[in-house]
């Protein structure tokens, strides 16, 4: 998946899904709300995340902040 991270996470309904398989895969116990979820378990996410897109690494310093944005409502 291509993503555009200068307006977002765009295109935002596949982001939004791949965040949510993501979680599926690997429950974190503790975490009932965002932010009790561990660190550990929410780096784990974003790295996985990272494996299944594409985006203009001139933006990298924006991807994890637009990340966690929408991760968080997930």
């Amino acid at each position: 998946m291509v993503i555009n991270v200068s307006i977002g996470l765009e295109p935002s309904g596949p982001s939004s899904r791949k965040i949510r398989k993501i979680f599926e895969e690997k429950i974190d116990k503790e975490g009932i709300n965002w932010k009790s979820v561990s660190g550990e378990t929410k780096d784990f996410y974003y790295e996985e995340f990272m494996k299944q897109c594409i985006w203009d690494e001139a933006l990298n310093a924006l991807m994890k902040p637009a990340w966690l944005f929408k991760a968080k409502g997930r």
